[in-house]
């Protein structure tokens, strides 16, 4: 007789073959997503129970925002909702303030993931008719999206805590997608009247798909305020940002007061104004990164003496940026670097900016401030007309060209004044003017300063360099000097020789940069074995002279054979 114990294995096998087919369907069953739920406004009234007809497409007239806003914050749970807004202006029209949804601002408060979806950014506009309140108050732990609408004439006094248009508290996320966010005000002079037209505390914020933040005002903070207590982040891409006010102090288009990490992309801040950091401002406490934008046209008001572009506390790193057409009488043109901040500028124009302490670039109190590829041209300022950096600033340029800036004191150029370093490598400084001293540099007070690969020229007559008082200047060689007034003399620069340059124009990029001529000394006339291999325009340096030695030419511009054409201009 077969003994059974040779089938207990395959048993068990067949067993555990049954066993691992179920587990694995139960394994692969997809997870089900939560269903949005679709409500439908059809009525322009300001009615919150007005929603009968607010679950079908139909158009039956018993269906309000507001209405339809409560539905959502009376629902259970956690689950999807989007509103849908037709073509209409939507006036709150209900007088006073609450945060259960009744009066003024539409309050949104549950735990959902609510979108509200209007017909066009042209075509449906909530509007705040009674001057009482913000438009649209979001808080709870749910997220929300405004799409294809306006926000607009959001009115909140004094004290009531920031947001004319919109104010978030959520720890969830605002999204604003293709919105204008305009005419909104928060009144009064106190620290907490902030975000003209939108305050963000406490949640993380997207501004995409060619929103318009326009023509909002408030204290600090005209046209975005964010002031999270912990790190969240700050998204805006594809955004306009203009004609803000911050009336009292900073951040007239965005101020960033707090710990967020911000990414700012294919953005243009332009016209708005403050006391300081007119265009756009951030606090010791952030790290932002910013590309593709246009700070241009922004406004230091009269009293004020801060920057008119750029306000930087923190880290920031900038690329593919143009600082254009800022302007502060008694301020900074461009871009101030405050208190220890980490800066890095790459491939970026500074250009035709007017201030007071500084055109260009306003460097000081040890930040640690890396330029590279940049272009600083047609600045104008009392002092450094290009850049001044001052008290403790600490500079490195790399492949800059500064070229036809005018201070109407000293240093046309480049102001250095108490400061503890600026390392020049490949810089172009020529074609500056200045009245009294330093077309191209002005050294005064213990300035510091050292420069190789570079040209320091003037731009008619005049002295190049001006030492005032004690300072520091080092050479590591390969300079050409238009005169002798910088006294630098390493071997290896050429002293009271002209560099021959071409005109300030584009060659081939738009970054602007002045060539040498043929036959100029600056062609292969840098260190041998130079670890910077292309020029301000990321051009490769090359064998200029065709004498089989690949060497770097001196300055921010590698020539080659090539018949230079200026082929873009500034707009």
């Amino acid at each position: 007789m077969k003994s059974s114990h040779s089938l207990l294995p395959h048993r068990y096998v067949s067993v555990l073959l049954i066993l691992i087919i179920c587990l694995s369907f139960v394994q692969l069953k997809p997870t089900q997503a939560a269903i949005m739920t679709p409500y439908y406004v059809d009525n322009t009234d300001d009615n919150k129970t007005n929603n009968a007809g607010c679950s079908t497409p139909a158009d039956t007239d018993t269906c309000s925002l507001r209405a339809a806003i409560q539905l959502v914050n009376d629902a259970p749970g956690t689950s999807p909702y989007t509103i849908y807004v037709p073509e209409g202006i939507y006036n709150l029209m209900n007088p006073g303030s609450d945060d259960a949804n009744s009066q003024g601002d539409l309050d949104i408060a549950s735990g959902h993931s609510l979108t509200i979806d209007g017909a066009g950014i042209d075509l449906t506009t909530i509007y705040g008719f009674i001057n009482e309140d913000r438009i649209i108050d979001h808080q709870g732990e749910g997220t929300l999206t405004l799409k294809e609408l306006t926000i607009q004439h959001g009115i909140l006094s004094t004290g009531m805590g920031g947001g004319g248009g919109i104010r978030s508290l959520s720890t969830g996320e605002l999204t604003l997608n293709n919105v204008r966010v305009t005419d909104n005000t928060v009144e009064g002079i106190a620290a907490t009247d902030t975000g003209g037209g939108v305050f963000v505390s406490g949640a993380d914020l997207s501004i995409m798909g060619n929103t318009q933040i326009d023509d909002n005002s408030a204290c600090h903070g005209g046209g975005i305020m964010v002031n999270n207590g912990s790190i969240h982040t700050v998204n805006i891409i594809e955004t306009e940002i203009t004609e803000n006010t911050a009336r009292c102090d900073i951040g007239g288009g965005i101020l960033i007061a707090s710990q967020a990490t911000v990414d700012i992309s294919q953005t243009f801040i332009h016209r708005n104004h403050a006391v300081r950091g007119a265009g756009y401002a951030q606090s010791s406490s952030t790290t932002s990164i910013i590309s593709d934008t246009v700070v241009d046209s922004n406004v230091i008001d009269s009293d004020g003496t801060g920057p008119a572009g750029l306000e930087i506390y923190g880290t920031a790193y900038l690329s593919d940026i143009y600082i254009t057409n800022n302007n502060a009488p008694n301020g900074i043109g461009g871009i101030r670097l405050n208190s220890g901040s980490t800066f890095t500028m790459t491939d970026s124009v500074i250009f035709n900016n007017h201030g007071f302490f500084a055109g260009g670039l306003y460097v000081e109190d040890n930040p640690s401030a890396i330029l590279q590829r940049v272009e600083i041209t047609l600045n104008t300022s009392t002092n450094g007309g290009g850049i001044s950096v001052v008290n403790s600033g600490n500079l490195d340029l790399e492949n800059a060209t500064l070229a036809g800036n005018t201070a109407s004191q000293s240093g046309g150029g480049l102001y250095l004044h108490t400061n503890d370093s600026t390392i020049l490598d490949h810089v172009t400084i020529a074609g500056n003017t200045s009245a009294s001293h330093g077309d191209a540099v002005y050294i005064g007070n213990n300035g510091r300063w050292s420069t190789r690969n570079s040209i320091i020229s003037y731009h008619i007559d005049g002295d190049v360099c001006y030492y005032a008082g004690l300072y520091i200047r080092g050479s590591s060689g390969h300079n050409i000097f238009s005169d002798t007034t910088c006294a630098l003399s390493h071997p290896t620069d050429l002293v009271d020789v002209d560099p021959l340059l071409g005109d300030l124009v584009s060659y081939h990029s738009y970054l602007w940069t002045m060539p040498p001529l043929p036959g100029s000394p600056a062609i292969d006339g840098a260190v041998e074995g130079d670890p910077i291999i292309t020029d301000q325009r990321g051009v490769p340096r090359l064998d200029g002279n065709a004498d089989g030695i690949i060497k770097s030419d001196i300055g921010a511009h590698e020539a080659d054979a090539h018949f230079f054409l200026p082929v873009l201009m500034k707009p």
